[in-house]
């Protein structure tokens, strides 16, 4: 057994409710090590980083199925990694903190040199707790995987598969860098730009910022059997872009039609105009039926507070709209372009 896949610790006050999934969920081909060096391009899919988005563990689970069903002829790898086993142990978010905004450059040069938890999150407010040991757990993994120097002479490529609280199309988040590009050529996703700059600590913009072709892809709501199918979708179109699979292997006209009809009358690309951030004990209550790409006005009533109404402070693309316990975004507004990849800086308007 991997020792990746020793059982998490839980603190005195948290106990699972049913058992964690391991960390390294599966591979292909079955012959290789999946923390050994690659021969070839490695594909990585991050599953659960956010304990209540199981869909990303079935879908990857159902890739692997298949693929050792079919046994395609493979030019590298494919390796399926559980986010935060703890949260995904218990169907809750996070335990103490976010594990998708501990990811900023000083935590993880300190993983990287020292192999030290992280102390803080994005927001200053993590200090240890569950998640500094998942964070240290899957650095070490996504390092092993990912190679250094020479250890690996094909390229990485990581996938976080994540859904939203709210109704959605599947969409994609992305930098606009050269290895994104590639991996997305031919993806029908709409893409969402500008959220590095309101997320700190992002595991996806810190891979992208090192090098790497990473993004995180939003399948739809949580429990929406169609969001699995789409992270599914998205999973064989990766596999083929980023060089472990033939596209002849992975249907690839299939699973580009399926996505193409999942994310009709939705924009090609958005840049983040807004974030309404949340505050603990705001009495933050979302109004009721909103979606994601759902456009709204300047003056739109969104959500309710203890201070009063919250109302769209600009006109444009409603996403993320918050329907769950725990998350401190309420909902983002974002700006049509008129391609899936900008060319300029993202649009300022409305930062807080």
């Amino acid at each position: 057994m991997l020792a990746a896949n020793a059982p998490p610790r839980y603190p005195r006050n948290v106990r699972p409710t049913h058992p964690a999934p391991p960390r390294v969920l599966g591979w292909y081909p079955p012959t290789a090590d999946p923390l050994a060096a690659a021969d070839g391009p490695v594909l990585v899919a991050v599953c659960g980083a956010h304990g209540n988005e199981p869909a990303g563990v079935e879908a990857a689970l159902d890739v692997l199925a298949a693929l050792h069903a079919s046994r395609p002829p493979a030019r590298g790898r494919f390796v399926a990694v559980t986010g935060n086993r703890s949260a995904l142990a218990r169907g809750v978010r996070y335990v103490d903190a976010d594990l998708n905004r501990l990811w900023t450059d000083d935590a993880v040069r300190a993983l990287s040199d020292h192999g030290v938890r992280s102390a803080r999150d994005g927001a200053g407010d993590l200090d240890g707790g569950v998640e500094a040991a998942e964070q240290s757990d899957l650095f070490a993994t996504l390092s092993a995987i990912m190679g250094g120097g020479e250890a690996h002479s094909g390229r990485v490529s990581i996938l976080d598969l994540h859904t939203t609280s709210a109704p959605s199309a599947p969409f994609a988040i992305a930098l606009p860098t050269t290895p994104n590009r590639r991996l997305l050529a031919g993806v029908p996703l709409p893409l969402v730009h500008g959220l590095e700059g309101r997320l700190t600590g992002t595991l996806s913009s810190w891979l992208a910022r090192a090098g790497h072709a990473a993004l995180s892809v939003e399948g739809g709501r949580h429990g929406d059997a169609s969001s699995v199918r789409h992270l599914v979708h998205v999973l064989w179109l990766a596999l083929a872009n980023g060089g472990v699979l033939d596209r002849r292997d992975v249907a690839w006209a299939a699973n580009a039609a399926a996505l193409r009809t999942a994310r009709a009358g939705r924009p090609a690309g958005v840049t983040v105009a807004y974030r309404h951030p949340v505050g603990r004990g705001d009495g933050f209550r979302m109004q009721p039926g909103l979606e994601s790409f759902q456009r709204v006005r300047k003056g739109t009533l969104l959500a309710e507070t203890h201070a009063g109404p919250v109302t769209a402070p600009l006109g444009g693309v409603l996403l993320f709209p918050l329907y769950q316990g725990l998350g401190d975004d309420g909902f983002f507004i974002a700006r049509r372009i008129d391609t899936r990849w900008p060319h300029g800086a993202p649009q300022q308007e409305g930062q807080v």
